[in-house]
């Protein structure tokens, strides 16, 4: 007997081991399966939203130079004018596809990104503004001081005239 009972042992063992399709190595199997297609899902995300970031980052340092640039808008370019056309369109589309993306658990992270843009070129703006508006009053101290010289060469350029008159006036 207890040959017949190391013979079933010999059998049940080797079943175990070599039976590929019991319900375990199939569990195991697509478990294997999940985790790799669970890693490669989120290797796709991870390097989408790597992308987004670099988009939005040079979007918005285009945007930006835009506000720095001092050319008055009628000294642009065509070609100039194209390009902050497409970039606005450009950083409103990305925002959009941000705001829309499931994968994404932040909401309205484009909107935000965009709105934080926006927040940076109307400090940029206020503080071009500030320098401006200085230099303006500066400009209007000068001239007042440039105006009181005038009217003080114009006392002095009176009387050298009346002298001069007078000293005509005796020859």
């Amino acid at each position: 007997m207890s040959e017949e009972y190391e013979d079933t042992a010999k059998v049940i063992k080797g079943l175990k081991l070599n039976n590929k399709k019991s319900s375990i190595s199939i569990k195991n199997e697509e478990k294997k399966n999940h985790d790799d297609n669970f890693k490669q899902e989120a290797h796709k995300l991870i390097l989408q939203q790597q992308d987004n970031n670099v988009k939005m980052l040079e979007l918005v340092k285009s945007f930006l130079s835009f506000i720095n640039d001092s050319t008055l808008a009628e000294n642009k370019s065509p070609i100039i004018k194209e390009v902050e056309s497409s970039t606005r369109t450009e950083l409103t589309k990305l925002a959009l596809e941000l705001d829309n993306d499931e994968s994404i658990s932040t909401m309205s992270i484009g909107s935000m990104a965009v709105s934080q843009a926006l927040l940076k070129s109307c400090i940029l703006l206020r503080d071009k503004l500030n320098i401006s508006l200085y230099e303006k009053s500066l400009l209007i101290e000068e001239l007042k001081s440039l105006k009181e010289n005038v009217k003080e060469l114009d006392k002095k350029l009176s009387l050298v005239s009346t002298k001069v008159n007078t000293i005509t006036a005796v020859y």
